[in-house]
């Protein structure tokens, strides 16, 4: 039998077998502790998907509730509250009728309707209120302010006064109240162009909001007659109602007023002081005065 030669690997013992290499052992060793430590570890928790709406809803929240607030139903309207809110809305419409016709006719004439209906003068005094109650400043309280730094005993004529806010504020001085009704005892009823007082009787006369109707003639020369010389003219008037202050002032000049100050700083109205300088009486070479009238639209 031929002899056969010994392979050096195939026929050496298997206790000889070179055995693994240590740094493979250690390498799965750790692979398997990681494994283990990965699958013991609880899974952390991520960002759902229905986070972001869980988060969209809570924020929503807040609006919804104002919403739900604001569309609540508000307290039923009893019948007062209703009947109330239509003799509002009367009455302006009357303030708003009155006003016009006053700015369309003569102080005369308007003081004949009123004489036949004492009660429309009423409600056009509550609209008037309320109206210049919306202003951010009313011009009475500005005028008040400042003849309450007059001497005392000073005699003030407060030409169209209304409810006589003047003379209630100023109880150091004389102040004679006209109007064309006379709301309360401190008024004297009469039309603005024929007052009674003396010529050359008072120190100030004050036009608040009141130089209304077609004849602002005759009242701006009532005021020249009873005023002293050197004696003040006050005016108050709505803003819009002036298209040209230079040409207003100049006029009042022919008048016997002379400019000493102006106040246009107030939102709604304009303020004048003027100084009588001379008298006047009517002739044909005085300007015609006009104020543009102030006109509402119609609803």
């Amino acid at each position: 039998m031929p002899k056969t030669e010994n392979h050096p690997v195939r026929n050496k013992p298997p206790s000889q077998v070179p055995p693994l290499a240590p740094q493979n052992v250690s390498q799965t060793k750790r692979k398997q502790e990681t494994e283990t430590v990965v699958k013991k570890e609880p899974p952390r928790p991520g960002p759902s998907k229905s986070a972001p709406a869980a988060e969209e809803k809570a924020s929503a929240e807040p609006c919804r509730k104002k919403m739900k607030q604001s569309t609540m139903p508000s307290k039923p309207l009893t019948s007062q509250d209703v009947r109330q809110k239509a003799l509002d809305k009367l009455r302006a419409a009357q303030f708003r009728l009155l006003n016009e016709e006053m700015y369309l006719t003569t102080g005369s004439e308007t003081e004949q309707a009123f004489k036949e209906d004492p009660q429309a003068f009423k409600y056009y005094h509550v609209g008037f209120q309320k109206q210049v109650e919306k202003w951010p400043v009313n011009p009475v309280d500005v005028i008040i302010k400042d003849l309450a730094k007059a001497g005392r005993g000073t005699v003030i004529a407060d030409m169209g006064c209304g409810n006589a806010k003047l003379s209630r504020s100023l109880p150091d001085k004389v102040v004679h109240s006209f109007d064309l009704v006379a709301l309360n005892g401190r008024v004297t009823q009469c039309d603005m162009s024929n007052v009674p007082l003396k010529n050359l009787s008072v120190n100030v006369v004050v036009f608040c909001l009141s130089l209304m109707g077609t004849n602002l003639n005759s009242f701006v020369l009532e005021a020249n007659r009873i005023l002293k010389i050197g004696g003040a003219l006050k005016v108050a008037e709505v803003k819009s109602r002036i298209s040209n202050v230079k040409d207003f002032v100049e006029a009042l000049k022919k008048f016997g007023f002379t400019l000493v100050s102006k106040n246009d700083s107030y939102k709604m109205f304009i303020l004048f002081e003027f100084k009588k300088t001379q008298a006047v009486k009517e002739h044909p070479g005085l300007p015609d005065l006009q104020l543009k009238p102030c006109l509402y639209k119609k609803r």
